[in-house]
């Protein structure tokens, strides 16, 4: 009898004894014990509640621990602030948490196939980090766009014999997210006694956005010695404008760049998929020898250097 069968025969063994056992009729020696089996098990359900506060303890003391032991690290600061800022959907602790047991089994997974492959589980990490990225950056673009917008409300309030306060508010009033948020925040610090031109240096420094640094400037000089700050703004505008019509310039000469890094970085991909797919086992000395697998990490290596180099020489300021 082989083992597996063996195996077999004592599981099926252990089933039938069970279902033996509660087949058959129990009996109780002591009265109590008879009794407790028609009263209702009042003492058995506060016994269990302790147990659920111990594991909700333990879990949150768990939580504590590993969040002081990212607070020693200043990307755990940065990345807190990035994900504040670009309201994600998760908090901080947790999508760090399950990014690092999601990478820790799925290189598990790829160790089985090839050592090399399992280095492909770093992609997760990283796709994580731009997810919040991408956030971010949409997020500053958008509120990018509406600042030109939220300046003409504000410079039409100042015409209208409003302080800049309360242009501001106007602002907060009329405009859309994220622009109503942010420049919330700047209206309450103003609320709270802190200068204007420093609230609106705050919410700069959050967005990224030194053209809002000019109407912290202009909110400064127009508390310092007044005048038309209006027309100021007006010229603020028009500044903003250009800046967004050479943003557009720069996007359209750098667009045949761009298209060659996907397509530079996507090819070998569709490349070697599509030669997995007609014939699978050409592409199996990449992974089942150790010289396939140096020219595979290879590879991957110099496509991540090719994408990296391009998009430095795309990146203009």
């Amino acid at each position: 009898m082989t083992p597996a069968v063996l195996l077999l025969c004592l599981f099926v063994a252990a089933l039938a004894g069970l279902a033996v056992y509660l087949a058959l009729p129990h009996g109780h020696g002591e009265l109590r014990t008879r009794i407790a089996a028609f009263a209702e098990p009042v003492q058995a359900r506060p016994a269990r509640e302790p147990l659920r506060k111990r594991q909700r303890r333990l879990g949150e003391e768990g939580m504590h621990l590993a969040e002081r032991m990212l607070e020693r690290t200043a990307w755990w600061h940065r990345l807190k602030k990035e994900m504040e800022i670009a309201e994600f959907p998760l908090a901080p602790l947790p999508y760090v948490l399950g990014t690092i047991a999601a990478t820790i089994v799925l290189a598990f997974l790829l160790a089985l196939l090839s050592p090399i492959a399992a280095l492909f589980a770093l992609i997760l990490p990283l796709t994580a980090r731009m997810l919040v990225a991408h956030r971010l950056r949409r997020k500053r673009e958008l509120f990018a766009e509406q600042l030109p917008d939220s300046l003409l409300v504000l410079a039409a309030s100042l015409r209208a014999g409003h302080s800049f306060g309360n242009g501001l508010q106007a602002v907060v009033d009329e405009a859309d997210e994220p622009s109503r948020g942010e420049l919330k925040r700047a209206v309450a610090d103003v609320q709270l006694g802190v200068s204007t031109e420093e609230s609106l240096l705050r919410v700069a420094d959050r967005m990224k956005n030194e053209d809002l640094e000019q109407v912290a400037l202009v909110a400064a000089l127009q508390q310092e010695s007044g005048g038309n700050t209006a027309e100021v703004l007006d010229i603020v505008i028009a500044i903003i404008r250009q800046h967004f019509e050479l943003r557009g310039l720069v996007q359209t000469l750098t667009a045949e760049g761009r298209m060659t890094q996907s397509i530079l970085t996507g090819l070998p991909i569709a490349a070697g998929g599509l030669v997995a797919l007609i014939n699978p086992g050409y592409l199996a000395p990449l992974l089942t020898t150790s010289a396939g697998q140096v020219m595979l990490a290879f590879g991957v290596t110099l496509v991540v250097i090719g994408f990296m180099s391009i998009k430095r020489i795309l990146a203009i300021e």
